[in-house]
């Protein structure tokens, strides 16, 4: 709470009540801001409330960002491409295989396929990474200059697709699930 709340020894009726609701009880982190009184310790560690908040968070599963689905996508298509254009050169060629040159129609086989080889590897771009790298860098300096803070590059790609944004009152960003 970022306002004091008055705390009672009365016990709470329902026994499995919300935490809210427990207005007998203190909790891990709690500030006492007036009065004295004495407490029972009943959980510790993972136990308590913020443990559970704790194994909540560390079990949530991250999506993948909205850039991350684009650049699978974009590779699995480019992957099928390449894939089809070596095995079209390959099959091609076919008629050279037992070209004089090679010796025999297997050795023809094997050369045109470590050319296709050679096409498939030429054919990745290598510099996609540092290209995406750059422009979410170029993002947070924009952001930047506007005295935006940000401390994870991709959360510059995220923020960018983002139509809604929820927060307490304190200010504090939501698990992005509106009551």
């Amino acid at each position: 709470e970022s306002v004091p709340v008055r705390k009672e020894t009365a016990p709470v009726a329902d026994a499995d009540a919300e935490i809210q609701a427990r207005h007998n009880m203190l909790f891990s982190g709690t500030t006492v801001s007036y009065g004295a009184g004495k407490a029972l310790v009943v959980a510790t560690a993972a136990s308590t409330e913020i443990g559970k908040i704790g194994a909540q968070v560390s079990a949530t599963e991250t999506a993948a960002s909205p850039l991350k689905v684009k650049l699978d996508e974009f590779s699995a298509l480019l992957t099928k491409a390449i894939a089809a254009i070596c095995i079209l050169l390959w099959l091609l060629n076919i008629q050279h295989f037992t070209d004089p040159i090679h010796g025999s129609a297997v050795r023809g086989a094997i050369y045109y396929f470590k050319i296709a080889i050679a096409l498939a590897v030429a054919a990745i771009p290598e510099g996609l990474p540092a290209v995406v790298t750059t422009c979410l860098a170029l993002g947070t300096r924009r952001m930047a200059a506007k005295n935006t803070i940000v401390r994870y590059l991709p959360s510059v790609e995220t923020l960018g697709t983002t139509a809604v944004i929820c927060s307490d009152k304190t200010g504090t960003l939501t698990t992005s699930q509106m009551a």
